[in-house]
C-alpha cells in the first residue's frame, strides 16, 4: 500500500528490437484505463528505446516485435507492426516504474546488452521494477534479482532459471513479489500482475472500488490468486532455488 504522497506518478516501459506486444500493451492497458478516473490524472509515460545510433544518442530507433534472429518465423508480419519510443536512455526522465516486457528479441540477452545496462543503471531509483514473461531475463542478467524470489515464463523456465544464480525461482506463480519488484509469467499474465500492483498501491480501504472499476471497463476476468499458474504444470516448471542454498543443503544432508 502506497500514501497519497508516495504514490508512483511517472511510469516507463523499456522496448527493445523483439519485444512481445502483449506483455506490455495489456499492463499499459490497466493503466490507461486508470488515467479515464481522476485518481489516475496525474499519470506520466515514458517509452524507452534504444538510439538509432552512438551518434545520435537523443533519437530513439523505431522498434518492431519482429526478431530478424534466424530460425525465428513471423518476421515479415511482426515486422509491419512499429513502435516509435519517446525517450532513449539519454532522455529518459526519472522513473518510480519501469515496466520490462518479454519477447524473443530478449533471448539470448547479449542482443540486449544496451537495455541491461540502463536497468542497472536506473533500478536503485525506482520505487518499482515490474517484468513479464522473459523480461525477467533483463533483470537477471542485471543483477537486480539477486536474493529475490522471481518468475518468468514456464515454457523458457530452463533458460531463464540459470540467469539468476542467486534468485529463488518460483514456477507455481502468475506473479510473484519480492521487495520493490513485481515479476510475472508469460504473455498474458502481464495484465493480472498488473492489477494486482494496482489493487497493493491503490488500497481498497483509500480507494474503494477503483481496482474493480479498472478490471470492469477492461472487461477483464482477473486471476486473484497468484499461485494460479497452470502452465507450470504444462512445462513441467519446478522451483529453483539459489546454488548457494542448494549446495549448502547438500552439505548438510552429506554431514
Amino acid at each position: 500500500m502506497s500514501s497519497k504522497s508516495t504514490l508512483p506518478r511517472s511510469f516507463g516501459v523499456l522496448l527493445y528490437p523483439g519485444f512481445e506486444v502483449l506483455d506490455i500493451a495489456g499492463p499499459l492497458e490497466c493503466l490507461n484505463t486508470l488515467t479515464h478516473r481522476p485518481e489516475g490524472s496525474g499519470l506520466s509515460l515514458a517509452v524507452i528505446g534504444r538510439p538509432i545510433d552512438d551518434k545520435y544518442p537523443d533519437v530513439p530507433m523505431e522498434l518492431t516485435p519482429g526478431d530478424p534472429s534466424p530460425g525465428v518465423l513471423g518476421f515479415s508480419f511482426q515486422s509491419q507492426q512499429v513502435y516509435k519510443p519517446t525517450h532513449t536512455f539519454a532522455t529518459a526522465p526519472p522513473l518510480d516504474v519501469l515496466l520490462i516486457p518479454g519477447g524473443w528479441g530478449a533471448h539470448p540477452p547479449s542482443k540486449i546488452e544496451p537495455e541491461i545496462a540502463f536497468l542497472r543503471s536506473v533500478y536503485p531509483s525506482l520505487q518499482y521494477l515490474f517484468t513479464v514473461c522473459n523480461g525477467v531475463s533483463l533483470a537477471a542478467s542485471a543483477g537486480v534479482l539477486d536474493g529475490h524470489r522471481a518468475t518468468g515464463n514456464k515454457a523458457l523456465w530452463e533458460t531463464l532459471t540459470p540467469l539468476g544464480p542467486k534468485t529463488h525461482w518460483v514456477a507455481h506463480a502468475r506473479w510473484v513479489v519480492s521487495g520493490n519488484i513485481w515479476t510475472t509469467s508469460g504473455v498474458s499474465a502481464g495484465t493480472d500482475g498488473m492489477v494486482a500492483f494496482l489493487a497493493s498501491v491503490y488500497d481498497e480501504a483509500e480507494y474503494p472500488g477503483l481496482v474493480q472499476a479498472v478490471v470492469n471497463s477492461m472487461e477483464y476476468n482477473r486471476v486473484t490468486d497468484a499461485a494460479d499458474d497452470p502452465f507450470a504444470k504444462v512445462f513441467h516448471a519446478e522451483d529453483v532455488l539459489p546454488k548457494e542454498q542448494v549446495a549448502k543443503e547438500t552439505l548438510e544432508y552429506s554431514a
